[in-house]
């Protein structure tokens, strides 16, 4: 670049000239980026104000917004300071003969850069400019329009051009709950107004920009509770698409060419018990094997039409387990001691067939818990994974069939999220705490001595100061997989049994066919 300094053109510049010339860049853009609020525009609503009042700051909203926002949340939105409704301003804007704002003393029109002022015992407003020649100047602290007295600390300055508002300061904008009641406010009254009214009320793009913005954020949230009111409504009936893939790969890839070994060992009558070990499948797997073969039918009396869900079809096995009472019962190694868990599968099978499966998955492996409400209870950590077992959201189970109070209870917690965090807990606990909210899957055997040393560490925040961790877990009985172990080893015994009564329905065929041809020729 060329510069001219001293009388000489030279080819560079100096550091300090490259240092200005970048401050004054990042000052313009910074200023470029900033949103003011108009003097004419509601602080609550973003939008012009047609019945306007402020409050002693000098901070102007649209009426019915402010009142409606004040009577919930009783505080200032802009800082969040104490307000009330009496506290209010109403404020006397003048208009002239064009339909706007101006000064009724010097008749000039209000702009962004006039200093505006109002008088707190009438709500008149001035220009500046007015009040100081017209009242300080001369200390005649009277109102300009009906002489009434006034004190000059009760003069409001409402909009100055050498501090202006920044909407981006305002507090309520920064919380999501009273940002959406806002624009509640303002929907359901452009619902309700006329398309004149409509027409008046129109954001200039810099300030529409911040409703947009959070109006996608809140849509994406708005699609995602519907997601999750649709999962828990349709219950049974909603499955994601990549969890069904997912089964399928598997009962592809590891169930089919096992079962077809599994279908020759049979035929050819070996080892009864080793065959039956050698099936370890989860009830997807299963299901999936029924509504691909339409086995399911000889189970559930259904319509020849309808198509069950996965859940109508777990109904199969788990009416055994019901029938038979069965438990489950896994064993967690922590560095406090062991835990012996026994788990309710006959009372409560969704939540008990989520965490055991979990923990044959390893989910649960090297978890730590680290929620501990002493005499209350203890949680395990937040993980990440996309889906239960089941993969989607199940219901609460009833648990009222635990009476007792005890200690060592193990409680799904039910959230929008997933299935997957429990907690147990370290006292004696009412009935009535879990009732209706989490469901009681489990407890624990024998090791409450485990239960009183985790109780005894102490807190930081809820946080236990030392880690407690799953080492290592352990499965002793999956009731679930047993009775599906059973279940796939009859089909397979009567898939066998079918096929050999077609071969000899087939021999029998073909020997008449042979018969009659015999019979013909002679």
């Amino acid at each position: 670049m060329v510069k001219y300094n001293r009388g000489i053109y030279k080819l560079f510049m100096t550091y300090y000239e490259l240092c200005q010339r970048n401050i004054e860049n990042n000052e313009d853009n910074y200023k470029s980026k900033i949103n003011y609020l108009p003097f004419n525009y509601c602080s609550l609503s973003l939008h012009p104000f047609i019945n306007p009042v402020c409050d002693e700051k000098g901070n102007i909203f649209e009426k019915k917004y402010i009142i409606n926002y004040i009577s919930k949340y009783h505080k200032n939105p802009i800082d969040f300071s104490p307000l009330s409704i009496k506290n209010l301003i109403k404020l006397n804007f003048y208009k002239g003969n064009n339909n706007k704002f101006c000064c009724p003393i010097t008749l000039k029109e209000y702009s962004e850069n006039t200093k505006i002022v109002i008088i707190k015992e009438t709500g008149n407003v001035y220009s500046y400019e007015a009040y100081l020649e017209l009242n300080k100047n001369i200390k005649n602290f009277k109102d300009l329009l009906n002489d009434q007295k006034f004190e000059p600390k009760n003069v409001i300055i409402i909009n100055d051009p050498n501090n202006k508002k920044i909407i981006n300061n305002f507090k309520f904008i920064k919380n999501k709950d009273e940002l959406n009641f806002v624009n509640n406010l303002i929907y359901n009254n452009e619902e309700n107004s006329n398309e004149n009214e409509k027409k008046e009320i129109n954001l200039p793009s810099n300030y529409k920009k911040i409703i947009e913005d959070y109006e996608k954020d809140n849509s994406i949230e708005k699609m995602k509770k519907l997601e999750l009111i649709e999962q828990i409504n349709l219950g049974k009936n909603y499955l994601n698409k990549d969890y069904l893939n997912k089964i399928k790969k598997n009962y592809e890839e590891n169930f089919l060419p096992i079962f077809k070994l599994l279908k020759e060992k049979i035929k050819h009558k070996e080892n009864i018990n080793e065959i039956k070990n050698s099936i370890n499948f989860n009830s997807n797997v299963f299901i999936f094997f029924l509504k691909e073969n339409n086995l399911y039918k000889k189970y559930l009396k259904l319509n020849e039409n309808y198509n069950p869900n996965f859940d109508e079809l777990r109904n199969i096995y788990y009416n055994i387990i019901k029938k038979n009472k069965m438990k489950g019962y896994v064993k967690f190694y922590t560095n406090f001691g062991n835990l012996n868990i026994e788990i309710f599968c006959d009372l409560v099978p969704f939540a008990s067939e989520n965490f055991i499966e979990l923990c044959e998955e390893k989910i649960y492996l090297n978890k730590k818990f680290n929620r501990l409400l002493h005499d209350n209870l203890i949680s395990i950590e937040n993980f990440e994974i996309k889906e239960n077992y089941f993969g989607k959201l199940f219901n609460y189970e009833n648990n009222n069939f635990y009476s007792q109070n005890e200690k060592g209870l193990l409680c799904m917690i039910n959230n929008e999220k997933n299935n997957n965090k429990f907690f147990i807990s370290l006292s004696e606990t009412k009935k009535d705490e879990f009732k209706n909210k989490n469901t009681i899957f489990g407890k624990i055997l024998d090791d409450l001595k485990t239960l009183d040393i985790i109780n005894s560490i102490k807190t930081e925040n809820t946080k236990p100061i030392y880690e407690i961790k799953i080492n290592k877990i352990e499965i002793y009985k999956n009731p679930f997989r047993e009775v599906i172990k059973d279940l796939i080893y009859n089909e397979i015994k009567l898939l066998n049994e079918s096929e050999n009564l077609q071969i000899k329905n087939e021999k029998k065929i073909l020997d008449n066919k042979y018969l009659n041809k015999k019979r013909e020729r002679k």
